[in-house]
């Protein structure tokens, strides 16, 4: 690549930073997934419990304060937005490499 103002080949080039989108917490965070109930549990006691539970807590718990994220991996970053730059080194003349 030869520089468009003087023709030089004598070139760097650099990225540079050119913007952030997101949070910027960079952190992330694993919650644990909701453990399930066995079979001789649904089988002598969830049959009935859970829908006694849903009708009576789960249901209003729901409305009122909204479902809940069952777990999983949840990741809070941004991202950031990069350009690389060409420097004529004879010239000092900088442009955008697309």
């Amino acid at each position: 690549m030869a520089c468009p103002k003087c023709g030089s080949e004598n070139i760097t080039y650099q990225r540079e930073q050119t913007g952030n989108i997101g949070a910027g917490t960079n952190k992330v965070v694993i919650q644990e997934a909701k453990k399930s109930k066995g079979c001789l549990y649904w089988f002598f006691i969830g049959w009935w419990w859970k829908p006694i539970y849903w009708l009576y807590w789960g249901l209003w718990k729901s409305l009122l304060f909204g479902g809940k994220n069952r777990g999983g991996l949840n990741v809070h970053a941004s991202k950031t937005l990069n350009v690389t730059m060409a420097i004529c080194q004879d010239c000092g003349y900088s442009w955008k490499v697309k």
